[in-house]
């Protein structure tokens, strides 16, 4: 699979539309129970950007992208303004310590009613405020992935330490068309759709 590391245009992002969307199975029964069947264990985003192009220029600029893009065939980077990082330390907890254990891949913890929730995070923002804690303290990072959001070590975490970060993160897009139908002349009307797809990396 082909990824540019490249951001989708921000200024269209930020007045696009969508989220994430999970998939059940709902079966009911004659007796008003249910059953539920998860399809997915992660969500996936979904955004029409049609709705961020506000003037003649976020064409231009859109156009540009989508040709580098070739439609549907590379994925890329895309800004979630609604949900883009986590910024109060000590942050998002990413695993805990062996003491020999090195290599921990980066997650936010969405947390509602004493519930948690994980999510796989593989594109940290290369050049944001990332910060890392070893059960508390702060611990030096030996190096990142920005393409994986793989973190490493070095010494690795004490034994039964809370592993945890402060960070940026753009979401795996793609187009999900390989046609762009927008004009000069009809992209106040936002008749169309523009869609984008998550990619599961």
């Amino acid at each position: 699979m082909s990824f540019l590391e490249i951001q989708f245009p921000t200024d269209i992002s930020f007045n696009s539309v969508g989220g994430p969307g999970f998939s059940t199975e709902v079966v009911s029964f004659s007796g008003g129970t249910e059953s539920r069947n998860q399809n997915w264990s992660r969500p996936i985003e979904k955004w029409n950007v049609a709705y961020g192009v506000k003037a003649e220029a976020d064409v231009k600029t859109l156009l540009e992208f989508f040709m580098v893009c070739q439609g549907k065939a590379h994925g890329f980077r895309f800004k979630n303004y609604a949900d883009f990082g986590v910024f109060t330390p000590p942050g998002s907890p990413i695993g805990i310590g062996t003491g020999t254990l090195a290599t921990f891949q980066l997650s936010k913890r969405y947390t509602f009613g004493g519930q948690n929730y994980d999510r796989k995070i593989s594109k940290p923002v290369p050049g944001s405020d990332t910060m890392f804690w070893d059960g508390g303290n702060p611990q030096q990072v030996w190096s990142i992935d920005y393409t994986t959001g793989i973190i490493t070590f070095d010494p690795p975490p004490g034994f039964g330490k809370v592993v945890s970060a402060v960070f940026q993160f753009d979401v795996p897009m793609r187009f999900d068309t390989d046609e762009l139908p927008v004009t000069l002349s009809t992209y106040k009307a936002l008749s169309t759709a523009v869609p984008l797809v998550e990619l599961k990396l």
